[in-house]
């Protein structure tokens, strides 16, 4: 069976053409090929603006991106293998928000929804003290507001927890 060795072909390969979406790296091949990679495998190009992006010089005949304003240099070899940066964060990372092609950087994650331990702590203590401070005569009229309590433990008019 005749095989073809994808990484020697891959080597002779030159880019043509670079462009960028919001969210993409995009390389015209000169075999015809365009490629697309996420820009989030190179993170100096994430936090990059839209001009540094495209103030980028071809590298050896086309073998190589450079961007001379950020300090990266990709290879066509490594987009064509998948090879993201050694700077990206693993593939199981959250992804930057915001507008890669502007430069905007991304928003703070919101707030938690819902009570925090400090809040829920101290709603439960206003409930709690509330609850502490009824009339005697709804305690003595409630049983389930007297079953917690153990019997050696007196009564002292309140329905204490």
């Amino acid at each position: 069976m005749i095989g073809i060795n994808t990484s020697a072909a891959n080597e002779d390969v030159k880019a043509l053409k670079v462009l960028f979406s919001e969210d993409a790296l995009i390389v015209h091949l000169d075999d015809g090929r365009t490629v697309s990679v996420p820009i989030t495998w190179y993170p100096r190009l994430l936090a990059g603006t839209q001009a540094e992006r495209l103030r980028f010089e071809l590298i050896g005949d086309g073998e190589g991106i450079h961007w001379p304003d950020l300090d990266e240099d990709i290879s066509v070899e490594g987009i064509l293998a998948g090879r993201r940066s050694a700077e990206s964060p693993p593939r199981h990372a959250c992804v930057r928000t915001g507008s890669a092609a502007t430069g905007t950087p991304a928003p703070h994650p919101p707030p938690p929804r819902g009570p925090t331990r400090g809040t829920l702590s101290a709603a439960l203590r206003t409930a709690r003290r509330a609850y502490n401070e009824r009339p005697a005569e709804e305690c003595r009229d409630d049983p389930a507001a007297t079953a917690h309590r153990a019997p050696s433990i007196p009564d002292r008019g309140r329905c204490g927890l």
